[in-house]
């Protein structure tokens, strides 16, 4: 499966008090690959929620086509029943609010959320059970939200959102109210989840330190998809050091500055739209050397720290 999720020429216009028009997403054209972890990146107000809500079928576009799993399904046109069966079965949602019920355990929250897949009992119970060790609280599941940490309450609602086994999570700004340390252990665990679930997650985001979690990411300005970034920061052996691709969907400059690299090291190459640069394998001597792509449309930096020379 080449995608799981199809975006073709999505618009969304909102109409406001003044009788003016808002275009707050202009003809995205997007595709979301299986198993990996996503992220659209902008300021607020770019269009991230927008688009989110409407590939999670929450809303329906003003134009264009959303296609799930199968290429004949454009899921805008399904009736809401049919909307509401697939986000109960194989979608799930995080938000940057928990909603958690303040007077259930961990344990009751998912497994309340489990009653709607109309489950037997027992199979409800061990799924929440399960679910709540794979975030790591299985010594917290009889704590009520008012008892755990800001953390451990989005891991909570990450429980909740793959007890049912999905196919797809999206995630809306799940770490904004989260300090820096947890925010970045909630997304490894995404990290991991992706890894051990074949799970695939979408998430929103306007924090830079998030992107070295991800896989692909997405930039969206003013409504329009501008950039989308294939990143693999592995070592591959040690002939090749780091890879960072991107696919290239507007008119936008980019420069590559790289800290403890010759530019004569550096090698590219373009293939079917995907440009790829490999970086060197760093010097012993600078082994906290880093990446910095920059973006030269804009002020923003996305800084992806190398591996430690080993």
């Amino acid at each position: 499966m080449e995608h799981i999720i199809k975006a073709k020429n999505v618009c969304m216009d909102f109409e406001i008090g003044d009788g003016s028009t808002v275009h707050a997403l202009k003809g995205i054209n997007l595709e979301i690959p299986p198993n990996r972890l996503s992220v659209l990146r902008g300021r607020s107000g770019s269009g991230k929620t927008t688009l989110i809500n409407i590939l999670g079928a929450l809303d329906r576009p003003t134009s264009g086509e959303v296609f799930f799993l199968d290429e004949g399904r454009d899921i805008t046109k399904l009736p809401d029943p049919e909307r509401d069966r697939l986000r109960r079965v194989e979608m799930a949602f995080v938000f940057q609010s928990v909603a958690l019920i303040s007077t259930m355990t961990a344990f009751e929250n998912v497994e309340f959320a489990l009653r709607l897949t109309k489950l037997p009992y027992k199979e409800r119970v061990e799924r929440a059970r399960q679910s709540l060790i794979q975030v790591g609280l299985e010594k917290r599941m009889n704590h009520r939200p008012g008892e755990m940490s800001g953390g451990e309450q989005q891991r909570v609602a990450i429980a909740r959102a793959i007890s049912h086994s999905p196919k797809i999570i999206f995630a809306d700004e799940p770490t904004a109210e989260l300090d820096s340390p947890t925010a970045m252990a909630v997304m490894k665990l995404f990290r991991d989840l992706v890894r051990q679930n074949d799970l695939t997650i979408v998430m929103t985001t306007h924090d830079t330190t998030m992107m070295e979690q991800a896989d692909i990411v997405y930039t969206l300005e003013d409504g329009v998809l501008t950039i989308a970034a294939d990143i693999n920061s592995e070592k591959k052996d040690n002939r090749e050091g780091y890879l960072y691709s991107e696919r290239r969907t507007g008119h936008v400059e980019r420069r590559f500055s790289l800290e403890g690299v010759r530019e004569d090291d550096i090698t590219a190459k373009c293939e079917h739209g995907i440009l790829t640069v490999t970086l060197p394998k760093m010097q012993a001597e600078a082994p906290k050397a880093a990446r910095k792509i920059a973006i030269a449309s804009g002020e923003e930096k996305t800084d992806a720290p190398a591996e430690e020379n080993k």
